[in-house]
């Protein structure tokens, strides 16, 4: 595991840890991507289109 360089806020990494995705405005193509990560490190990306873009 690397160690982060910098300072960081204790609470905000509880954010970012666990199964629960944070919240985040739709981007300008009408797309977001989501990621999987499986125990044994795995990582999968797909990009999905949201519906009621232009």
């Amino acid at each position: 595991m690397r160690n982060l360089q910098k300072p960081y806020d204790r609470r905000r990494m509880f954010e970012i840890v666990g199964t629960v995705s944070l919240a985040f405005p739709k981007g300008k193509r009408g797309r977001v991507p989501t990621q999987v990560v499986d125990p044994r490190g795995n990582e999968v990306v797909r990009v999905h289109k949201v519906g009621g873009c232009n």
